[in-house]
């Protein structure tokens, strides 16, 4: 009898610490929601964080676009390109308030939250499990508000990075 309880005791354990029990959707929604934005927000959501962090990009776009669901509000993006990176940032005028949208990496310079540029993508798979689309080229994840795309070779080593943030 203590064997069996033991033998239940060490499968509880194992299966609570490992992923013997499935994420619901909404759980694995979040999971690679927060994990992108992690990477995402890897050096900042905004441009005095980003060059503080990476010192002055080679290139720095400045779009004004007018925001669809305030008249007469403008928003900005930007988009500071590095050798091996670019990071498009959003602002929303009306409340000041801050998202880095977009994150293409393909340089293993950049210490990004969570995974890099020559990580194994294993990394990546046992932390968010199955993608919804692998090849032998590329490993994507996605939600209703994120997307994560891993380009890989043949050995499984990351190559590029790309992170997205949809906003409405």
């Amino acid at each position: 009898m203590r064997q069996v309880a033991l033998w239940l005791g060490i499968l509880t354990v194992f299966f609570s610490a490992g992923r013997g029990f499935a994420l619901s959707e909404e759980e694995r929604d979040e999971r690679i929601n927060d994990f992108t934005a992690e990477i995402l927000e890897s050096f900042g959501t905004d441009r005095e964080s980003v060059v503080k962090a990476l010192g002055t990009p080679m290139k720095d776009t400045v779009e004004k676009h007018e925001n669809r669901h305030e008249e007469g509000v403008e928003d900005t993006i930007e988009t500071l390109e590095y050798e091996g990176l670019s990071l498009t940032l959003g602002t929303m005028s009306s409340e000041k308030r801050r998202w880095a949208l977009a994150l293409f990496c393909s340089s293993d310079r950049y210490a990004l939250r969570n995974v890099r540029v020559g990580d194994p993508v294993d990394k990546v798979l046992k932390a968010l499990g199955d993608p919804a689309e692998r090849t032998a080229e590329k490993v994507a994840y996605g939600t209703d508000y994120t997307s994560l795309t891993l380009t890989v070779d043949a050995e499984g080593t990351i190559k590029e990075i790309e992170a997205l943030l949809w906003l409405d």
